[in-house]
């Protein structure tokens, strides 16, 4: 299921494009049973004005199972095998989870407020995700896709 950090009322679903929503939707079937995506935001908050949020092409999201936070270390392979678009890591967020975007296929992680734009490598090894590293295909070291 789709749902609204907050509430419906925080997320104008009309400004999202309709390819992301697409998108959204395909993510939310292939994911676990009773595996919800929880919409922090769309087009709403503070973004980069020449990103992809204010075209209504990027989400930042979390997964929640049974109303708990799944850690977002659970949901990144599946992210990357499936996802068509830019993947962010944010690890430091109140509810961690991503910036998913139909943009280029790339991938980034943020570790904190004053940390940015770290490798998809650095994340799998500083989570000890290593056992997965293999299992993503990686072309170089930037973490680009």
């Amino acid at each position: 299921m789709i749902k609204v950090k907050g509430g419906y009322e925080k997320v104008d679903f009309w400004a999202l494009s309709f390819g992301l929503i697409n998108h959204l939707r395909e993510l939310n079937d292939l994911l676990p049973a009773g595996t919800d995506i929880c919409i922090h935001c769309g087009v709403e908050g503070q973004h980069s004005s020449t990103g992809f949020h204010p075209r209504g092409m990027a989400v930042d999201l979390h997964f929640e199972k049974s109303g708990l936070i799944v850690q977002p270390e659970a949901m990144l392979l599946l992210l990357i095998k499936k996802w068509k678009g830019g993947i962010g890591i944010y690890t430091h967020w109140n509810n961690p989870g991503f910036h998913l975007d139909i943009g280029p296929i790339r991938t980034w992680w943020k570790r904190s407020d004053s940390e940015y734009n770290l490798t998809l490598t650095e994340f799998v090894k500083e989570k000890g995700l290593n056992e997965y590293y293999e299992k993503i295909v990686m072309p170089n070291e930037e973490g680009y896709l």
